[in-house]
């Protein structure tokens, strides 16, 4: 995103069919898609408290990470 800044909240809510669940293990795990404003992608994945999850994008893009039940949430402006 150009501005550096993303919204607490997504700008539009996202569509059940761009969810993936997917499986973290010990190994890196390469996934891609394509998103923009209007075309959005979720993930679905289980974790433990105290995991850390890395992630690395070629553009800057907003990412919103949620607990279940919406209790947690953190964003950023993603380009590592």
């Amino acid at each position: 995103k150009s501005s550096n800044v993303c919204k607490s909240q997504p700008e539009q809510p996202l569509n059940s069919q761009n969810v993936k669940s997917i499986i973290l293990g010990e190994n890196d795990e390469v996934i891609s898609g394509m998103v923009s404003k209007d075309n959005q992608l979720g993930y679905s994945f289980e974790a433990k408290s105290g995991q850390t999850l890395q992630y690395k994008t070629d553009d800057e893009i907003c990412v919103w990470i949620f607990s279940p039940d919406q209790s947690f949430s953190f964003c950023s402006v993603a380009r590592r």
